[in-house]
């Protein structure tokens, strides 16, 4: 029988993530793996065999917006707690997105309770960054007694966590880095000019073209604003290429908009990330 894994991903970086979770658990267990959830493109091309929703329903930034969109969120978490209960995951693991995560993971206990049934497991994929928080205390506390483990991207989070009393932390890396071109460079600590020669190479960068990585970010409202302001100010400057990463979500507004202003050379860099 398949080991059935409920994702809930809500964000690009949380997709790329999910989609190379999926291959290494696949990859790694000794089982049938049955995943299914909430995910963008990159996890739906790993074979996700039910979706919820779509990733993208969750894409949304600014008070304004948050605040007219409570119902619509309140439906969509309504939504991932009735398919939990119904399909009877063997865990959950959440991945970023905590704001909708946390929500879900606390509507998820209460329900559970009620149903005098024991919580599947619940895992926390990227922990706030409560390192960044002025007073990060007694909120993140609260969140991390929500999962039976929380995944941390970086070494130096545990320590913050540690002292917040969490004790159910455990440092695993990012994976984005084992699909980019950082990996080899990070392994060889070479230099800065020989990690700006392997990108040109990589990239097909001429070797003295000034270039730029733009990094407007993965939300529609973000490449929004922000693209027209980065070519605006690449044209005040000398130069002439440009990287632009890009994630599945926001691709044809960014492609779209390539295509309207081509005062700059822009390559197009898929899957988010160098």
């Amino acid at each position: 029988m398949a080991l059935k894994v409920l994702l809930v991903a809500g964000e690009a970086s949380g997709d790329a993530i999910g989609a190379h979770l999926m291959s290494a658990l696949r990859k790694q267990l000794r089982c049938e793996v049955s995943f299914w959830g909430v995910g963008g493109d990159l996890m739906r091309s790993k074979r996700m065999d039910k979706e919820i929703f779509r990733m993208e329903e969750l894409s949304f930034m600014g008070l304004k917006e948050v605040f007219s969109r409570i119902p619509h969120f309140l439906r969509l978490k309504r939504r991932v707690v009735n398919a939990a209960l119904g399909e009877k995951p063997d865990c959950i693991i959440f991945i970023d997105s905590n704001g909708f995560s946390g929500r879900v993971a606390k509507s998820l206990k209460h329900e559970y309770k009620n149903l005098h049934e024991p919580t599947p497991p619940m895992f926390q994929y990227v922990a706030p960054s409560i390192w960044a928080w002025k007073r990060p205390w007694h909120r993140s506390r609260r969140f991390a007694n929500l999962f039976d483990s929380m995944l941390l991207l970086y070494p130096f989070e545990e320590p913050h966590w540690t002292e917040l009393g969490a004790e159910n932390t455990v440092y695993v890396g990012s994976p984005l880095l084992d699909n980019s071109a950082l990996l080899s460079i990070r392994k060889d600590s070479v230099a800065g000019e020989q990690v700006r020669s392997r990108i040109r190479a990589l990239y097909g960068v001429g070797q003295t073209e000034k270039f730029v990585a733009l990094l407007p970010g993965s939300r529609t409202q973000e490449v929004s604003r922000h693209l027209g302001l980065f070519f605006e100010v690449l044209r005040q400057t000398s130069v002439s290429r440009a990287l632009l990463p890009y994630a599945s979500p926001v691709r044809s507004l960014i492609e779209d908009y390539c295509a309207k202003d081509k005062s700059i050379d822009v390559t197009l860099v898929p899957g988010g990330g160098l």
